[in-house]
Parts: structure tokens; sequence; C-alpha cells
């Protein structure tokens, strides 16, 4: 009776603490970041850096200049309205999900990030959204 009691308290506690970031990882590269990126990065710096790393332009309209590459438009850029727009399938959902930063959390990493790196694609964000 015992024993069942550890297996069953067990199996409780597995499904309480959720999925691990190496499962979780493996997820996101079987679907939404295949070949974009292939090895989980140590850090959020590391991650966005890779992310960054040969986005082009890939089209304008009115909401703006789209930035992505392998074909997945990852940034939606606004110069005028000063906002960054940023990929929450492919880039937002990471944060989260891997290295545990809430929505505030995130939208201050990548601004900082940005102001860092003012040669990325000339932008300085006064705002950070979605798409």
């Amino acid at each position: 009776m015992i024993t069942n009691f550890k297996k069953y308290n067990e199996s409780i506690k597995s499904l309480l603490v959720g999925p691990t970031k190496e499962e979780t990882w493996i997820y996101l590269m079987n679907g939404k970041l295949k070949g974009l990126i292939t090895s989980i990065p140590d850090s959020p710096e590391d991650f966005f850096n890779k992310i960054k790393e040969g986005c082009s332009k890939m089209g304008e309209d009115e909401y703006g200049i789209y930035w992505g590459k392998n074909g997945i438009k990852l940034f939606q850029q606004n110069s005028k309205k000063g906002y960054l727009r940023v990929s929450h399938k492919y880039v937002w959902s990471v944060f989260e999900n891997i290295y545990g930063l809430n929505y505030n959390e995130t939208k201050l990493f990548i601004m900082d990030q940005l102001v860092e790196d003012t040669n990325w694609m000339g932008l300085t964000p006064r705002n950070i959204g979605i798409i």
C-alpha cells in the first residue's frame, strides 16, 4: 500500500512541475523555431543575438517594415510611431517559456537590447509589442 502511495505521489509531482526547459525547447525546435536556431542559448541575450543575426528586410506595408529570416517574419518596425512588434510565436514565447520572463520583463529586456545595439535596424523603439 505504501509503495502505491509513493508511486502516486511521484506521478502527481511530475504533473505539477510541468515540462523541463529541455522538453519545452524540443517542442519549439520541432515546430516554431525549426531552422532558426539549433541549440538552447545559455542566456536571453544569446538567444536574442542569434535571432537578430542574419535578419533582413522582408517587406513593407502601411503598418511598417517586416524583418526576418528563412522566410519567417520576426519583427515589424514602424519608425514613424517609434514602435517595434516582436513575433510572439517565434521570439516572445521563448523568453516566457524558456527563460521565465513575464510580459513586462520581456518588453524591457528587448528594449534594453536594442538600446545597446543602436546599429540594428537603426531603431531605438519607444514601445514594444507583440505580433
